[in-house]
């Protein structure tokens, strides 16, 4: 199955349980997803934080990416063979001309069944977390 990407829409930051609502591109219906434990705990490990719409468990996992290349960056073990749909996205970077934190939503590139993301040469210390489901 192709993965699919959800844009998320929230008020706020979410409570360690929350119900955050995300938006099908494809029908523009909104659903409501239970995430427990959506927290600001980020980890290098995989994580299990909810339920999807589909009944699927939500993970989480952030990428040590380090230095920005601007070019593509393989987000390791983040398959399509592996993966069902991808939630969301999100990179914390330190733009090296001011020193401040960056947050941004990348879009993520499918490249011979590897994700990757687009990291900027204006960054260091990138963080990439992804919210999924498995296959």
């Amino acid at each position: 199955m192709a993965s699919k990407k959800y844009h998320e829409f929230t008020a706020g930051t979410p409570a360690s349980t929350d119900l955050v609502l995300f938006g099908n591109p494809t029908t523009g219906l909104l659903k409501k997803v239970a995430i427990s434990g959506f927290s600001n705990i980020y980890s290098t490990s995989e994580r299990a934080i909810g339920t999807w719409v589909d009944g699927k468990t939500i993970y989480q996992k952030t990428w040590d990416i380090g230095e920005g290349t601007n070019d593509d960056v393989s987000l390791t073990g983040l398959t399509s063979a592996a993966i069902d749909t991808i939630i969301d996205c999100v990179t914390f970077g330190t733009n090296i001309i001011n020193g401040s934190w960056s947050i941004f939503t990348p879009e993520l590139s499918l490249v011979s069944g590897q994700y990757k993301v687009f990291t900027t040469n204006t960054n260091n210390n990138i963080f990439a977390t992804v919210l999924y489901t498995k296959v």
